[in-house]
């Protein structure tokens, strides 16, 4: 596929869809074996490199060739000039975290950036999702009729959850999301949800969230509603009427 963004670049390298992460594999086996990294950005920032190191030492360009259907010599390139022309940003937006392994994927494309340095200057970074419309919407999340406000850390949720006090955290709403599933120690998540009074999940799915809840209230997908659409690429809001 040939999108508008590769026809203005300088160079497009497509790999097949779902591949990005034996791709990202391949180009981390060249920075490292050509001793492309940047040593003082990991000695004081990554952890576990010497293991990551040691895992992608098999994974060649060849290997990742046959598996992202580009040549060898391309990977090899790329992963040169992302590691020696920097600073180097990399930009993937919610696509690529929907897929089998995608989780893993996005990981290992973080690890470019980790290892090259690309993290903490302007024009690096390993860039998930922009988010241009939260300008647009900022004046209708209604947080100014909030009778309080607290936020928690994602990673951290079900322990703060469970260590909230004035007040403790008695009742759990949830939306668009399904922390039982992506929270990082889900056992740790299972217990903070049952150590809450109520719990409110709001799906169209029966998700793992959804079927720990003590209410489910169903919804209406894109297909039944009228909503405004945005974009994680562009400045645009769209108005949708539904697919009825």
């Amino acid at each position: 596929m040939r999108v508008r963004t590769g026809i203005i670049g300088l160079q497009h390298i497509s790999p097949r869809p779902g591949t990005d992460g034996a791709l990202a594999l391949a180009m981390a086996n060249v920075i490292i074996s050509e001793n492309l990294v940047e040593h003082a950005f990991i000695t004081e920032h990554v952890l576990g490199y010497d293991e990551f190191a040691l895992s992608v030492r098999e994974f060649k360009p060849a290997q990742a060739a046959a598996i992202c259907g580009i040549n060898a010599p391309e990977i090899e390139n790329l992963a040169r000039r992302y590691a020696k022309h920097g600073p180097s940003a990399i930009l993937f937006g919610y696509g690529m975290q929907r897929y089998a392994n995608s989780g893993r994927t996005v990981r290992c494309i973080d690890a470019l950036a980790a290892i090259t340095g690309n993290i903490g200057m302007p024009g690096g970074g390993a860039n998930y999702v922009q988010r241009h419309w939260k300008q647009f919407l900022a004046d209708l999340s209604g947080r100014e009729y909030a009778q309080a406000k607290r936020l928690f850390p994602w990673p951290a949720l079900a322990r703060q959850i469970m260590e909230a006090q004035d007040p403790p955290v008695r009742s759990i709403v949830v939306t668009r999301s399904n922390p039982l599933n992506q929270l990082p120690n889900i056992n740790l998540a299972r217990q903070a949800f049952k150590a809450t009074d109520f719990v409110v999940v709001i799906d169209f799915f029966m998700t793992d969230t959804a079927a720990e809840a003590d209410l489910v209230l169903p919804c209406t997908t894109f297909l039944e509603d009228e909503d405004i659409v945005i974009s994680s690429w562009n400045n645009y809001a769209n108005l949708y009427s539904g697919g009825y």
